[in-house]
């Protein structure tokens, strides 16, 4: 017993010098407090999951513990139980740093329950980013929060209004998180081409900062709520996690391989299997990140939108459209696309969704909602 009390207490000796590090190194990174506070809270969990034989005894349990185990707010009081601590010397960086009290529960939640005392609910929902990431690899707690904490401030952007305009320095990663965009290229008579759909979730590349300037453009077709990851914290991302390096990575070569997918459509589809094809794709990409009901999804691009992707006129658009519906696959009302034959629209334009490299199923359940 003595032996156990000893290694119990050297455990939360190597705990509290993490937690002190780190609450240090919030203190001197001006504007990311919150994102040095999400670093400290991975190494933390690294050291209690090396240390899990320590069985973490109860408050009540520990000598040297007293009772003052509110947070600097009273709205924000965590009430320890058999299985739930307080980090020792934790109180007195917490008015340090304006945080509450960071807790560990030995058997379920972890390093979470500080998440979910000094996060709003609304920001703990996991956005597009995170959902479609998941489809290419296992993210963990940590890799979540991180990466949502790392979304900058969000702006609105108004349809058909640049995002960022050919020649300009990308300096930063844009995501979209509401709302639909595309990358185009337009010659000096005017003519557009679009060569991609951006739809929630999706980075306009996460490596994108690493050229010197943009060769194409990106602009909003709807209206669009958008964040920027700046370059040095997709850096800093993808150095301190490897989950998080390795989606990123994926989600690149998955852009890669939808081009390629394009490229075939407009040199091999005949038209009415080039928009057929476009449908399956977008509503398979909507369907990842928990966009569609059903068969329906939201679908408010123009005509002439669909004209610019897919190397055709507005008119010709319109005589596939009505084709497609004849054919009885599918409906485009009010801005909403119904497939009443998928699995007829799919062979029909010759779709396979595997160039999505859609692999992994969703982490569920989010042990972030609660």
């Amino acid at each position: 017993m003595p032996e156990t009390s000893s290694r119990s207490s050297r455990f939360w000796e190597t705990v509290s010098e993490h937690v002190t590090a780190k609450v240090e190194l919030a203190r001197t990174r001006k504007g990311d407090d919150r994102r040095s506070v999400i670093v400290y809270l991975r190494d933390l969990e690294a050291v209690a999951r090396r240390q899990c034989e320590f069985r973490i005894r109860s408050k009540s349990s520990r000598p040297g513990v007293t009772s003052s185990a509110t947070t600097t707010n009273s709205r924000r009081r965590t009430r320890p139980t058999r299985d739930h601590a307080i980090l020792p010397g934790h109180e007195t960086a917490a008015r340090r740093t304006g945080t509450p009290n960071l807790t560990y529960m030995s058997r379920s939640g972890g390093v979470w329950e500080y998440v979910r005392e000094i996060l709003p609910r609304e920001q703990r929902m996991p956005d597009p980013l995170v959902r479609k990431l998941q489809h290419y690899g296992p993210l963990s707690d940590a890799d979540r929060l991180w990466l949502a904490e790392s979304l900058g401030v969000r702006r609105q952007i108004a349809a058909r209004t640049d995002i960022i305009m050919e020649g300009e320095d990308p300096r930063a990663v844009n995501v979209v998180l509401d709302g639909w965009a595309c990358r185009y290229k337009q010659l000096a008579d005017g003519r557009r081409q679009i060569v991609s759909m951006l739809l929630p979730g999706d980075p306009c590349d996460p490596h994108i900062f690493l050229l010197d300037r943009m060769d194409h453009a990106v602009c909003a077709l709807t209206p669009v709520t958008l964040a920027q990851i700046r370059g040095s914290v997709i850096q800093e991302l993808t150095a301190r996690s490897q989950n998080l390096d390795y989606v990123l990575h994926r989600e690149t070569l998955a852009n890669a391989a939808i081009q390629r997918e394009w490229a075939v459509s407009l040199g091999c589809r005949t038209g009415i299997e080039r928009l057929a094809h476009l449908f399956c794709e977008l509503f398979a990409r909507l369907s990842a990140v928990g966009l569609t009901k059903g068969d329906t999804c939201a679908f408010p691009i123009t005509q002439n939108d669909l004209a610019d992707a897919l190397g055709q006129t507005s008119v010709h658009i319109n005589r596939t459209l009505q084709d497609l519906r004849s054919a009885g696959l599918i409906t485009l009302r009010s801005r909403q696309l119904t497939l009443h034959d998928p699995e007829g629209l799919a062979r029909l334009a010759h779709f396979d969704p595997a160039y999505l490299h859609f692999t992994m199923e969703p982490n569920e359940p989010d042990p972030m909602r609660s």
